[in-house]
């Protein structure tokens, strides 16, 4: 009797895999793109009058942020460039920590 099952379990699995032909010469169709929706931001402005946009999505503990500084190249003067040394630089160390305390101090946060 079993030999009989595994004969027939056996002859069902050779008609389910020689029946599925997949054309690998085709790409198969993309699915629809997933809707996004963003709420509206909130704004509000700090005491030291850094403007602060703040849009929520509760999915996932995750925080991401930005840093723009709103300066326009004419006002740099001969000191143009300035906008762009700095925020290479922001972030890399200060001067009582090196890059590496910094991260690691970053990430206990």
């Amino acid at each position: 009797m079993k030999k009989i099952v595994y004969i027939l379990s056996f002859l069902l699995c050779i008609m389910l895999l020689s029946a599925q032909t997949v054309d690998r010469s085709k790409r198969p169709a993309s699915a629809p793109a997933k809707e996004i929706k963003i709420k509206d931001a909130q704004t509000f402005m700090l005491s030291n009058g850094l403007k602060v946009f703040v849009v929520e999505d509760n999915r996932a503990p995750i925080v991401y942020y930005s840093l723009q500084l709103d300066i326009k190249p004419a006002l740099e003067g001969e000191k143009a460039g300035l906008q762009d040394f700095f925020s290479d630089v922001f972030g890399t160390a200060t001067q009582s920590r090196d890059k590496e305390q910094l991260n690691k101090e970053i990430d206990l946060i």
